[in-house]
């Protein structure tokens, strides 16, 4: 029971599910800033009110733990001038290593992750005003307030569910070898309750966000994921941080979509990994986490190839190898018109006579 026009229900929960391939496919969007992260969005309003927009099953902000929301604490170095321009708190300053005579900053930074936890005994139901805090015994939960019946309404109650774990690398203490642990997408069974019918499900943590987007039926949600196909290649950047470089492909669309975790591509800009994959450029992928992996680079191309990428991108750098000589030649003349105007200068400008 969305009460948005149907135009922004499609435009909310079209942003919400490439947010939510894009956590799915960068597990190291956790250990980044949060002003280059994206978030699951609860418009602005009363606490009690303050949802996720549009969606089918729209989850109440007191929830967003549940969609891989985390907090940490973000250290900073800053000297004596910078710690006064922000006006903040001077206290002992470092008096060893690389930081000796700044002061240590500390600040507490939200995450989104994909380390989705939906937990049993959860409920959420499909209208955007059956949400209101109760604090009773210290405790928040969801009840109706708009006077419809329960029966009348569509919900979800998890029943039992174990929580995604993304990715993530440790170091063998025997052998000191850095092991690749890939992401659990953890589990979720829930109750939908649906018109007074109810029917149990047992699906990942993953495909229960994607339900609460879209309110598709299970079967759907398997076709939607079946028509997706997305693969990663990692990349070493010139800082030797690793990225990775995705390719989605989706049958209904007939469209190939490539993306970057690096911060040019965390704008939607255009970057060097997209580029050098694209060309076939294979020196750029990380053997940290590549190495025997090989067959997905050699797909890469095919989808390249496939998509017609690689004239495109030939049609591209000579736009910009065209554009690139344009804009010397412009230099030029914005250095001469400069050189002319000053000797007009240095000559002395007589009145009325330049």
């Amino acid at each position: 029971m969305n009460v948005l026009p149907e135009s922004d229900i499609q435009e909310s929960q079209d942003k919400a599910l490439k947010l939510l391939n894009r956590l799915l496919k960068t597990p190291q969007l956790i250990a980044k800033k949060s002003k280059d992260i994206p978030f699951f969005e609860f418009p602005d309003g009363p606490e009690s009110f303050r949802v996720t927009r549009g969606w089918n099953y729209p989850v109440p902000e007191w929830f967003k733990d549940r969609l891989g929301f985390k907090t940490g604490q973000e250290t900073y170095y800053k000297t004596k001038a910078q710690m006064s321009a922000f006006g903040l708190k001077k206290r002992k300053p470092e008096e060893k290593g690389v930081n000796a005579g700044k002061y240590k900053y500390e600040r507490t930074i939200e995450f989104q992750s994909s380390a989705f936890c939906f937990r049993k005994g959860d409920v959420i139901w499909d209208s955007m005003v059956t949400f209101k805090l109760v604090d009773s015994e210290g405790n928040k939960k969801p009840i109706v307030i708009d006077g419809l019946p329960t029966e009348n309404k569509s919900y979800v109650q998890v029943t039992d569910a174990l929580p995604a774990i993304p990715e993530f690398t440790s170091i063998n203490k025997d052998t000191k070898e850095r092991i690749f642990h890939e992401r659990d997408a953890g589990s979720v069974t829930f109750k939908h309750n649906q018109d007074g019918e109810e029917t149990i499900h047992t699906v990942t943590q993953d495909e229960f966000v994607r339900f609460l987007i879209t309110g598709k039926e299970m079967d759907d949600i398997q076709q939607m994921l079946e028509e997706e196909e997305v693969i990663q290649i990692y990349v070493l950047g010139s800082s030797g941080n690793s990225y990775i470089v995705s390719f989605e492909a989706y049958e209904d669309e007939e469209s190939l979509m490539v993306s970057c975790d690096c911060p040019a591509g965390s704008r939607d800009q255009m970057c060097k990994h997209k580029a050098a994959l694209i060309k076939g450029d294979d020196s750029i992928m990380d053997p940290e986490y590549m190495t025997g992996r090989e067959a997905e680079f050699e797909h890469v191309q095919k989808c390249v190839i496939q998509y017609g990428l690689d004239k495109l991108m030939q049609e591209y750098e000579a736009k910009l190898a065209e554009l690139e000589a344009e804009k010397k030649r412009i230099a030029k003349q914005v250095t001469a018109e400069k050189k002319r105007f000053a000797r007009i200068l240095s000559d002395g400008v007589k009145s009325g006579k330049p």
